[in-house]
């Protein structure tokens, strides 16, 4: 009996014993703003926001920006971060985030104003091809050079690949049914 009271005193002390355990930090923070243009003052819609491990480099979260320029980031653990912001046309904007010197779980960082980027390009060089068939006003072209199933064949063979043309067994060639 005695065995059995120790016993029963050793559970209980070894049970209470985890009872008293002190709470856990949360661990998970949100982080927000908002981006706006820096000459106009007016919100930037669609704006990429990027959140990545400082060191490693690795992407944690990322998001971007609604029609008023605001975003949030939720489910942020701790650690240190470094916030990318960026937009076309737009420089990109960098923070370091340190979520352990935050003083609430809620890290607003306000405003973020971007500014445009001019870039001036030297030489620009247009360049297109032909389709095989043009429609233009007046008439249609068939360009047989375009035309990858023309080459190595005949005239007639090209001929018949012509919208509004016939050929007939003989070679005859009618345009809208005209022989002349």
């Amino acid at each position: 009996m005695r065995q059995l009271i120790v016993l029963f005193l050793f559970c209980l002390g070894f049970l209470n014993s985890f009872s008293q355990q002190p709470e856990k930090a949360a661990t998970n923070y949100s982080l927000s703003g908002a981006v706006n243009d820096s000459l106009l003052k007016h919100p930037l819609e669609y704006a990429t926001i990027t959140l990545s491990e400082a060191f490693t480099k690795k992407v944690v979260n990322g998001t971007i920006t609604n029609s008023k320029g605001i975003f949030k980031l939720v489910n942020i653990p701790t650690g240190t971060y470094l916030l990318v912001i960026e937009s076309l046309g737009y420089g990109s904007f960098s923070r370091k985030i340190v979520t352990a010197d935050a003083k609430s779980f809620d890290i607003n960082i306000q405003a973020v104003y971007l500014t445009k980027k001019a870039a001036t390009l030297q030489n620009v060089t247009v360049t297109s091809t032909r389709q095989v068939i043009e429609n233009r006003l007046d008439k249609i072209v068939f360009n047989v050079d375009k035309d990858i199933t023309s080459q190595g064949g005949m005239a007639t063979d090209a001929l018949k690949k012509i919208p509004q043309v016939t050929v007939d067994i003989n070679g005859n060639v009618e345009l809208l049914g005209n022989p002349s």
